[in-house]
């Protein structure tokens, strides 16, 4: 029955140091996906990597090119397409630009949210399978796009004869672009559509993790016969130690694949500031490990030397 009992206390001490490494890794997983903050706070420094400022402009010109010149006379078009690679390039330094990027960070996380709940939708309806970039982060630039679209229109502005061009382009031409860059991210081949899926809708419960965490511990010390309770403690911390660090070496190990050109260069300044962001947390989870580990020797060295003493008095 002892034996029975240390091993029912050791499984719940394993179970009370995961619950409570997956509760700081949730934590920190729901305020990413379903607040603004954290994205912000991640990706705004993304767009001033050299890559970055290289690949987004090309990739906004070409946008905004592909509507303009067939709304103007022959004769405009030329100058059009200087305007726009020219207002395309300009981007980075106007004033506005600021504002742009962090519309865009938020209209990619809540289109993402959207992508999801499709997704879910499409499982629900047609079954497990779906499409391999079903749950993937797809960059919305549509923002930054607007803001080339209103440079070009005041450029035309600037220029003699440029006020018709200037009102065909405003009249014509769509507001709000929706276009977006798919980052791949996360990688289908590491995680699947319907592991990201079932991730998110779940994510937001791990405050039920933590309370799980302590409901466990406390039952595995409870069921601990007599000193085996600092064993069931380093058998908690041991696991979440290795929980921790089975979570940092994951971080290290993703990369950015299946992008090319500013998509790519994007996904690796995401992935870079996630890591960034997540790995004091994994540091967190270590080191709480590693502090019930130690708690839990110096309890048994406390209980040794107090027992060997109390045979030393009992022998005399």
């Amino acid at each position: 029955m002892r034996t029975l009992r240390l091993l029912l206390s050791l499984l719940l001490a394993v179970a009370a140091g995961l619950l409570a490494a997956l509760s700081v890794a949730g934590a920190r997983l729901d305020a990413l996906v379903h607040t603004p903050e954290p994205l912000q706070e991640i990706a705004g420094p993304v767009v001033e990597l050299d890559s970055v400022q290289r690949g987004l402009p090309p990739a906004v010109s070409g946008a905004v090119r592909d509507q303009i010149p067939d709304l103007l006379p022959a004769q405009f078009e030329e100058g059009i397409v200087q305007l726009v690679e020219g207002a395309a390039a300009g981007l980075l330094n106007d004033d506005r630009f600021t504002e742009a990027w962090s519309d865009t960070l938020e209209q990619t996380r809540t289109d993402w949210l959207v992508k999801l709940d499709a997704a879910r939708s499409d499982r629900t309806q047609t079954g497990p399978a779906l499409p391999a970039d079903a749950a993937t982060v797809e960059l919305q630039i549509g923002p930054i796009a607007d803001l080339g679209q209103d440079r070009i229109v005041e450029g035309l502005r600037q220029i003699p004869f440029g006020e018709m061009a200037a009102d065909a382009v405003e009249e014509n031409t769509q507001q709000d672009y929706r276009i977006a860059l798919d980052l791949n991210v996360p990688d289908p081949e590491v995680i699947t559509p319907e592991q990201v899926v079932w991730l998110e809708d779940n994510v937001r419960h791990w405050p039920w993790l933590a309370g799980g965490a302590v409901l466990t511990l406390v039952l595995s010390l409870l069921l601990a016969p007599g000193r085996q309770r600092f064993t069931a403690l380093a058998a908690a911390g041991i696991s979440a130690a290795a929980t921790g660090i089975a979570g940092r070496h994951g971080l290290e190990s993703v990369e950015a694949v299946g992008t090319t050109g500013v998509a790519h260069a994007v996904a690796e300044g995401l992935i870079a500031g996630v890591r960034e962001y997540a790995l004091p947390d994994t540091t967190l989870i270590i080191v709480g490990g590693g502090v019930a580990v130690a708690l839990a020797v110096l309890g048994m060295l406390i209980g040794s030397a107090r027992s060997g003493t109390a045979r030393a008095a009992s022998s005399r």
